[in-house]
């Protein structure tokens, strides 16, 4: 995924980058707990992480490995 992924992404920019990629992170961290969970397309990364109590850089890091 490109290097300028940040906390401040929205999860539909980082799907539209990689969406099998972005899904299984998501899926990882505890974001979402199935491919056919609703997304918040607008949320951002940090937003998400928030709310689902995960370390925001930890999951941006791994995006950025995909």
């Amino acid at each position: 995924m490109k290097a300028t992924i940040s906390s401040k992404t929205t999860l539909g920019q980082a799907l539209k980058e990689n969406q099998e990629g972005t899904l299984e992170v998501l899926s990882q961290f505890g974001i979402i707990h199935c491919s056919h969970c609703a997304i918040d397309e607008n949320q951002t990364i940090e937003d998400a992480c928030k709310e689902a109590g995960v370390n925001a850089r930890v999951v941006v890091n791994a995006l950025k490995a995909l």
